[in-house]
C-alpha cells in the first residue's frame, strides 16, 4: 500500500509535465522554425523560410524556403510550405521542399518540391493563431522595465534576466527618424506598440539585421500595417492585414499578408524566455509541484500509518 500511494502523486506530476500531453508546439519553435504564420497568403516575392498558411494561398508568383530551413523540434511533423486551405495561382517555386495542402483542391501551380493534398498537419491553425495571439495579449501587458527608452531615435534596452520590455504609442513610433538600438546585453527585446494601424515612414530604416534576432514587435491591436522600408525584427499583430514592399528581417505572425517585398529568416536568438509567459511553469517550477505532490504523498501516508497504529 506505501508504494502505491507514494508513486501516485509522482505520476500525476508526470502527466502535467510540458510534453507528455502534446496539444500545442512549443512558442519557441513556432517563432524561430517559421518565416511566417498568417491566415491568408499572397506574395509576389521570396520567402526565405518555412511558411505556415492557415487560409488560402493565391498569388501570381513566389519562391519559398530559400535557406531551406526545415522545422524541427515540437513542428518537425510540418513541411516547409503549410497549408490549411486552398490554393491557388503559381508558380511557386518550391524545389526539393515538402509542400503539405491540407484540402484536395489542386488549381495551383508547384514547380518542383513534393506536393501532399488532403494532408494531415499536426496542429489544428486554429490552435497554433491562438497560442500566439494569447502571447500577444500577455505581452501587452507588460510593462516598461526601467530605464528602458525611447529618445532621440534610440531604441534603449534595460534587460532583466536578458529581457527588457518598451511600451510605445503610434505617436512615438512615427515620429523617429533614422533609428538605432543599444540592447546592453538584452537577449529579447520586447517592443509593445499601441496602435490600431501603422506604416512606416521614408527614412525609418529599421534594416540593422546583427539585432533583428534580439527584437520583437508587438503590434497587439493593429488592424494594419504597411512596412516599406526594411524592418528588422520578430512581427506579432494577430489581427492586421500586413503588406511590404521592403523585406522583414524576422518571423512574420498576422491575420494575412500580401507581399510584395521579401521575408528574411532572422529568428530569435533566444526565445525560451516565451514559453513562460502564458501559464506554462518553467521546468524549476513542475520539479517543485513534483516534490510537492510527492511531499504531500508521504505525509498522507504517515497519517494513515499513525491511524492505524492507534487503532490497534
Amino acid at each position: 500500500m506505501k508504494s502505491a500511494f507514494l508513486t501516485m502523486p509522482v505520476a500525476i506530476a508526470a502527466a502535467l509535465v510540458p510534453g507528455h500531453a502534446g496539444a500545442t508546439p512549443l512558442t519557441s519553435d513556432l517563432l524561430t522554425d517559421f518565416n511566417a504564420i498568417v491566415g491568408n497568403f499572397s506574395s509576389t516575392s521570396e520567402t526565405e523560410g518555412a511558411v505556415i498558411v492557415g487560409g488560402t494561398l493565391s498569388g501570381s508568383s513566389a519562391t519559398f524556403d530559400t535557406r531551406g530551413g526545415h522545422p524541427s523540434g515540437t513542428v518537425s511533423g510540418f513541411g516547409d510550405v503549410n497549408v490549411y486551405g486552398d490554393t491557388s495561382g503559381g508558380p511557386y517555386n518550391v524545389n526539393n521542399l515538402a509542400v503539405k495542402v491540407a484540402t484536395a483542391k489542386q488549381t495551383a501551380t508547384f514547380s518542383g518540391g513534393s506536393v501532399t493534398y488532403s494532408a494531415s498537419l499536426p496542429y489544428s491553425y486554429a490552435s497554433i493563431s491562438g497560442q500566439l495571439t494569447k502571447l500577444s495579449t500577455t505581452l501587452s501587458t507588460l510593462k516598461t522595465t526601467t530605464g528602458s527608452s525611447l529618445s532621440n531615435s534610440v531604441f534603449t534596452a534595460k534587460p532583466v534576466n536578458g529581457v527588457a520590455v518598451l511600451d510605445l504609442t503610434l505617436s512615438q513610433l512615427q515620429n523617429i527618424g533614422n533609428p538605432s538600438f543599444k540592447l546592453n546585453g538584452a537577449q529579447l527585446f520586447i517592443i509593445n506598440v499601441d496602435a490600431s494601424s501603422y506604416a512606416t515612414v521614408s527614412g525609418q530604416n529599421f534594416n540593422d539585421q546583427g539585432i533583428a534576432a534580439n527584437i520583437l514587435w508587438n503590434f497587439y491591436n493593429a488592424k494594419s500595417l504597411n512596412f516599406g522600408v526594411e524592418f528588422g525584427g520578430t512581427v506579432l499583430a494577430p489581427g492586421a492585414h500586413v503588406t511590404n514592399s521592403s523585406p522583414i528581417d524576422g518571423t512574420l505572425f498576422a491575420a494575412s499578408y500580401t507581399g510584395n517585398g521579401e521575408l528574411h529568416v532572422a529568428p530569435l536568438s533566444d526565445a525560451s524566455y516565451l514559453n513562460t509567459v502564458q501559464g506554462v511553469p518553467e521546468p524549476s517550477t513542475w520539479m517543485m509541484l513534483i516534490v510537492g505532490f510527492a511531499g504531500a504523498g508521504v505525509m498522507g501516508w504517515r497519517g494513515r500509518g499513525r491511524v492505524a497504529a492507534r487503532a490497534a
